[in-house]
């Protein structure tokens, strides 16, 4: 390396580590949000057996009232055109 290329090598890293107080607080704030995520992706990964139980349950739960509900009754139908909330008025 070349007696310029050094002494620019010298600059960058004077004013990045020594002279830049940005650059403290930027890798202080890295550091400490880094932390904090780590946290919530295993707290998130602790609960995702949970979620997808909860979501089986409530697919199976939607299903069996499907099928238990009377939603082809020609009567309630005709009850639902009577209402006159449903119908606009």
């Amino acid at each position: 390396m070349t007696q310029q290329g050094r002494d620019r090598k010298q600059r960058l890293v004077k004013k990045l580590w020594h002279e830049d107080t940005k650059t403290e607080l930027h890798l202080s704030v890295y550091t400490g949000v880094l932390a904090i995520q780590k946290e919530y992706v295993m707290a998130f990964q602790l609960l995702k057996p949970f979620l997808d139980q909860v979501l089986q349950g409530y697919i199976a739960y939607g299903e069996y009232l499907q099928s238990k509900l009377p939603l082809e009754s020609m009567t309630l139908q005709c009850l639902y055109a009577v209402d006159p909330i449903a119908r606009g008025h």
